[in-house]
């Protein structure tokens, strides 16, 4: 995909924020349930002896974290969409962003089982994210051929 203005590529972006409203959702969902119970659930399922004190900390700033970047992902899709002058460094910002996310929470959750406890779980998280992946291997292609600023 070479082309950042292309229908598939503002697919993409429209896509990754929605991605990111459905994560915000999920999030707040998970705080609601930790709160009144003291479990850890979706987004994060826990392996079969259920998630440690600390890694339910982990969890907690992640989230937080993830939370913060939803805002600045929605920025960035709107500016995305309207071919603002600022939608190639913000959108480095908040891609890099996501990518950390989503790799510390791989490092975090498949060596505890919790993908093979939870196997559908995961596989629904993976599934939905694929698509990002995608636009962030397209986004560092256009950020590096200088494609973002035709």
């Amino acid at each position: 995909m070479k082309d950042p203005d292309s229908r598939l590529a503002k697919i993409l972006a429209a896509y990754y924020g929605f991605v990111q409203v459905l994560h915000l959702i999920a999030i707040g969902r998970a705080t609601v349930v930790l709160e009144t119970t003291g479990e850890m659930t979706f987004p994060a399922p826990p392996p079969a002896g259920g998630w440690s004190e600390q890694a339910g900390y982990f969890f907690v700033g992640v989230g937080a974290i993830d939370a913060l970047n939803v805002i600045i992902a929605l920025v960035f899709v709107y500016g995305y969409l309207r071919r603002a002058r600022w939608r190639d460094w913000l959108g480095a910002i908040t891609l890099t962003v996501a990518a950390y996310s989503a790799l510390l929470f791989a490092f975090a959750t498949i060596p505890t089982g919790a993908w093979a406890h939870r196997p559908v779980e995961y596989a629904v998280i993976v599934a939905a994210f694929a698509p990002v992946l995608v636009l962030m291997v397209a986004f560092g292609y256009w950020l590096v051929t200088g494609r973002l600023d035709e």
